[in-house]
């Protein structure tokens, strides 16, 4: 996964959360996105789960507020 500036704080939170939900699941990534517009700056971040090496499923974990001390904004 690509940081785009997350602490590596963020980032324990953000796998926590997906082990989680992910459990049922072989194997999970994670996968973010910088989004910048409307004078804001935020990492979108989904998760897919994999059975074997086919993606099943990709869901939308959290939004990531860059200009507010990296908040995290849960959207699972």
């Amino acid at each position: 996964m690509e940081k785009y500036g997350l602490t590596d704080e963020t980032i324990e939170i953000l796998t926590g959360k997906a082990e989680k939900i992910m459990s049922y699941y072989d194997s999970y990534e994670l996968d973010a996105r910088e989004w910048k517009n409307y004078g804001k700056h935020r990492v979108y971040v989904t998760v897919g789960g994999y059975c074997g090496s086919s993606l099943k499923k990709t869901y939308k974990l959290a939004w990531v507020d860059m200009d507010n001390g990296q908040q995290i904004t849960w959207q699972y």
